[in-house]
Formats: C-alpha cells, structure tokens, sequence
C-alpha cells in the first residue's frame, strides 16, 4: 500500500458537508520524521545520510507549499538528493533546501538507486 504524507492539515467546512479547507500547515520535523520512518520501511533510505535542512527544526510547511527533487554527483564525492520547497509570500516566490540525501558510491547503479530513492519521495507526497 502507498503512503501518502500530509504536508497541510485541512479540516471541516461548518454546515457544508464533505468540505474542507486548510487549516494549517504540518510542522516540517513531523513530515521529515514520517518520510524518514517510511523511506527505512521500504529499504530506500540514503546510506551515507538523511536530514533535514538547517532552520526547519522549529518551523511550519508554508501555505501552498510545493517541491521538487534534485539528483546529482557532489562536488567532492558520493551522489546527493535535495529536496527544495516552493511557495508564495504575497508576491515574493520563495525556494529553499529542505532535505539532503547522500550516499557515498558512486557509480552508474549508485545514482541509479538515488533516483529510485527520489521516486519513492515524489510518490510519498501524491
């Protein structure tokens, strides 16, 4: 069975069955723990490291928040994986590193395995 992880909380629209509305946005330590927790279930957590990034440890997902996914050799060694949200702040589009991933290999099946990794990420978020 797939997981899905939440990054918003919605609840019921008063006097309107079936409705919902955001409420507020998860707190980004609880949806790093859950894909955490999920990527070691399924075997597709990065050996080398998985964290989240510097200055989340206390903060909420934005409002509308969205990401995307970066695969790639590091500058030194090993294969990385970011993971970068985007979101709106009036008319500022704000972007910023969320997670990183690393594994140490290097080879083609290990940037393979990362983008396999990146996948299980995506589809954990549909």
């Amino acid at each position: 069975m797939k997981k899905v992880i939440p990054l918003d909380v919605w609840e019921p629209v008063p006097d309107e069955p079936g409705m919902t509305r955001y409420a507020y946005g998860r707190q980004a330590i609880d949806v790093f723990n859950d894909l955490r927790q999920h990527l070691m279930e399924i075997d597709f957590l990065p050996d080398e490291y998985f964290q989240l990034h510097l200055g989340w440890e206390n903060r909420s997902i934005p409002k509308g928040a969205w990401f995307s996914l970066e695969v790639d050799w590091g500058s030194s060694e090993g294969i990385y994986i970011d993971m970068f949200l985007f979101w709106q702040e009036g008319d500022v589009s704000r972007r910023e590193r969320f997670i990183t991933g690393k594994t140490l290999g290097e080879s083609g099946e290990d940037m393979d395995r990362m983008f396999l990794i990146a996948s299980a990420i995506r589809q954990s978020f549909a």
